[in-house]
């Protein structure tokens, strides 16, 4: 009986190993994929710097990437947001200009994520028909995309949050929507280094001497910021219930709007109890963490 050779056996090595020119397409791509999902946290960050999450009150994934394009559509959409809380109990004084500026940081926000919808399925679909992607980095790429699209209904639910009876979304649902987008940001990158150097099937080629380090330093990462997010919306009601002391020793208990606001049920964390794991976790000195006031 002959012994299989080096030869019968190279049609399935062929078959598990992606060619370096397909690699190289599909590294371009996911790059840009990349790129873009990193765009899209920079200006959801400006969009919750500015207070501008909350403009837009409807979820319309299709219609809603057209903006407003009149007067009336303006107005309309104006009239909207002085339905909601922020508006009654924050911004009463803005104007329809003042509303343009911030509606437009969240639109962007929006259409940035329709517009990663599109860069990724489109060529992911070339690619596939093309027969670029083996069978094994297909549910990998589908659950990206997958992944994606929970992501866009998470924002939705986060914005949800904030559209009554609160001058601001929930701090769990904010965590949750960014710990989602990095994590979908650190598995694009991980798909990317997969496919280095024609990488078999999407998985990384070969063992380096710390092979888990990044996907440690990733997950850390992750988890820390994270916890930030959890952290902000805590510090800054801490913060409220002190001016709120405050205001009630200096008016001998008459509390303005601002603090009837805090006198509500605050259902914030304990303070405490992030900070400590949060700087813990990012391996910061005592109970500060870096970027935390």
């Amino acid at each position: 009986m002959s012994m299989p050779t080096t030869q019968s056996l190279s049609p399935a090595r062929e078959a598990e190993t992606i060619a370096p020119r397909k690699a190289g397409a599909q590294r371009l791509w996911l790059s840009c994929v990349a790129f873009l999902i990193a765009a899209m946290i920079l200006v959801g960050g400006a969009t919750r710097l500015t207070d501008s999450g909350l403009s837009i009150t409807e979820w319309q994934p299709i219609v809603g990437a057209i903006p407003p394009l009149s007067d009336a559509d303006w107005q309309e959409a104006f009239d909207s947001y002085k339905k909601i809380p922020e508006y009654s109990l924050v911004n009463q004084d803005m104007d329809l200009e003042g509303f343009k500026s911030i509606y437009w940081w969240e639109w962007a926000h929006r259409f940035l994520g329709r517009f990663i919808g599109i860069v990724f399925f489109v060529p992911f679909v070339g690619f596939w028909l093309a027969g670029y992607i083996p069978k094994s980095l297909f549910p990998r790429l589908l659950g990206l995309f997958v992944l994606g699209g929970l992501q866009g209904a998470l924002g939705w639910y986060m914005v949800k949050s904030g559209l009554v009876d609160r001058v601001d979304v929930s701090q769990y649902r904010l965590a949750a929507h960014f710990g989602v987008a990095v994590l979908i940001f650190g598995y694009t990158i991980w798909l990317i280094l997969g496919l280095r150097d024609g990488g078999r099937d999407g998985a990384p080629k070969a063992r380096s001497k710390r092979p888990r380090s990044p996907r440690v330093w990733c997950s850390r990462w992750s988890t820390c910021n994270s916890l930030r997010a959890l952290l902000s919306p805590a510090s800054t009601a801490t913060r409220l219930q002190y001016l709120a002391a405050d205001e009630r020793r200096i008016h001998s208990g008459r509390v303005g709007r601002g603090g009837a606001l805090v006198s509500q049920p605050v259902r914030e964390p304990a303070h405490g109890s992030i900070r400590s794991p949060h700087a813990r976790l990012c391996g910061c000195r005592g109970n500060r963490a870096p970027g935390v006031v």
